[in-house]
């Protein structure tokens, strides 16, 4: 993801060699309630956007999801960060969904995690 001309010819690579019913996203991500405000907002023309709101970082929830075109194949929300037994734990669980090779859903495309 770092270099621009690897992820370019990494993406020309699985576009050329799987079609995309094959393909399975998998990527983790995280948020809390803070993240989730904008910064920006809506008000009538002419009146600033405003929000008064107590500072609360709230819960962090992690996130990993496996999706493909049929939607979302394969849910893990945990309240830590993930470790690399969870991991395993996660593709396992998702290789339950998984269909062998040329088959819809065979091919799990993930980052460097």
């Amino acid at each position: 993801e770092r270099c621009e001309e690897d992820r370019t010819a990494y993406q020309a690579f699985v576009g050329e060699h799987y079609p995309p019913e094959t393909l399975v996203f998998v990527d983790e991500s995280a948020c809390n309630q803070h993240a989730a405000r904008w910064k920006m907002g809506w008000a009538p023309k002419g009146n600033r956007a405003y929000r008064h709101d107590f500072f609360v970082r709230g819960t962090r929830f992690s996130i990993l999801p496996a999706i493909s075109l049929n939607g979302v194949l394969h849910l893990d929300i945990l309240t830590c960060s993930w470790t690399g037994d969870q991991y395993k734990d996660f593709i396992n669980a998702l290789l339950d969904n998984m269909n062998p090779y040329p088959q819809r859903n065979s091919v799990i495309v993930m980052d460097n995690a």
